[in-house]
């Protein structure tokens, strides 16, 4: 209840004060706006819809909560703030495959042959599609 309750909160305040404030508004055309105007509202009904689903089945008093310790969270930050530090000394080419690699043996895929061609063909999609698509170019 507290999550759909902060969920609701977050996109109120988003809608109220942070979008007008930092998202010029156009004169013609699709609104800047539009877009993180649709994300909060989503997220808001989103938010609504968990807090209902929890007033209507509560849980239960019985129920125990298992506290379990897992690494992934954890194996995964570390994996982005590495790419990150890879990412500004060495470039794109070195730290994208890297991080797509390790996401993938931290996930559980052990085949070499998948972990090599996914990391290669994503790599190169991920390149293209910035360079040429977007003319954003990523170094290295």
């Amino acid at each position: 209840m507290i999550a759909s309750c902060a969920l609701v909160g977050f996109s109120v305040a988003l809608m109220v004060y942070l979008i007008p404030t930092q998202i010029v508004e156009s004169s013609g055309g699709l609104s800047p706006r539009l877009f993180p105007y649709a994300a909060c509202i989503a997220t808001g009904l989103g938010g609504m819809a968990l807090f209902v689903r929890s007033i209507r089945r509560p849980s239960s008093t019985n129920s125990e909560v298992k506290s379990t310790f897992s690494l992934l969270p954890l194996s995964v930050l570390v994996s982005l703030a590495t790419f990150i530090f890879l990412f500004e000394k060495v470039g794109y080419f070195v730290s994208a495959p890297v991080l797509i690699a390790a996401l993938m043996l931290i996930y559980g895929n052990r085949s070499p042959l998948i972990v090599l061609t996914t990391t290669a063909v994503s790599s190169i999609s991920l390149y293209v599609m910035f360079v040429y698509g977007l003319n954003l170019y990523l170094g290295g």
